[in-house]
């Protein structure tokens, strides 16, 4: 059945020019690969949707650039602000699902798409890099490490030679003050680092243990806009503790457990 649907919905991705369908497409197509498994895809077939993605992050890059410079440019009223609203709101969705469909063939081919893989990836990696433009960089920023959040949740093992990489951004935007969004999905993302990343992660015990401590100990940390991304740091600080040798553990478990019990994201 896939092979019969495949190839005209990768097509369809291609030609399609309404957001919305696009991400309703690529979603499908991440379900219909998750429903048929491992063994499903030829390597012919990962390079076509592969290609298709790649096209579809590089044009949502080309109207989100777009949709801000414009909003910067007009004294927009509010109906205006209204539809650059939805507009971003419908790259974001597309990116997701794009996000979804790399982690369905991800879990289904990790060693034939690997290739593939690595070229898509690079794409949310240069998203995570500062950028002055805060509406810009907010967008990128959660949606890059919402991918390599991913990553490191399906590959396991596997995303041991991805992690001296995946860290330094971690680390930086768990620090954030910028967007709250944008510091849970760090935070949340070096506890699967710990749990995940083995010998990869040693060298960041050390600093992540310290940052995340910083987070508990933050006298906003229970604030309702910031209770959700310290319930990560708690849930992470405790990962590293059982999957590491921290220099501290009287200390760390200590803060662990007065920090104890998680509300806000359970």
């Amino acid at each position: 059945v896939l092979d019969f649907v495949l190839g005209d919905m990768t097509a369809a991705l291609m030609l399609e020019p309404e957001v919305a369908l696009q991400a309703q497409c690529t979603r499908a197509i991440g379900q219909a690969i998750g429903a048929c498994g491992g063994g499903c895809l030829s390597g012919e077939q990962l390079a076509e949707l592969a290609k298709a993605l790649q096209q579809l992050m590089d044009d949502s890059d080309s109207r989100v650039e777009s949709i801000v410079e414009q909003h910067l440019e007009d004294d927009e009223d509010d109906e205006e602000e209204d539809v650059s609203d939805e507009a971003l709101e419908s790259e974001d969705d597309l990116i997701e699902q794009i996000i979804f469909a790399i982690g369905k063939v991800l879990q289904a081919e990790p060693e034939a798409f690997s290739p593939h893989f690595d070229g898509l990836l690079r794409w949310f990696i240069d998203k995570l890099e500062p950028s002055e433009e805060r509406v810009l960089a907010s967008f990128h920023q959660r949606l890059g490490l919402a991918m390599i959040d991913d990553v490191v949740e399906i590959t396991g093992a596997g995303s041991h030679k991805y992690i001296a990489e995946f860290m330094p951004h971690m680390l930086r935007y768990s620090r954030s003050e910028t967007s709250e969004e944008v510091r849970q999905a760090a935070l949340y993302g070096v506890g699967l680092c710990a749990e995940h990343g083995g010998p990869a992660f040693t060298p960041f015990v050390a600093e992540a243990t310290e940052t995340l401590l910083q987070a508990l100990r933050n006298r906003d940390a229970r604030d309702d806009d910031r209770e959700s991304a310290t319930d990560n740091a708690a849930a992470s600080l405790g990962k590293i503790a059982q999957f590491h040798q921290v220099a501290r553990p009287e200390e760390v478990w200590g803060a662990w457990l007065a920090y104890l019990p998680l509300q806000a994201d359970v």
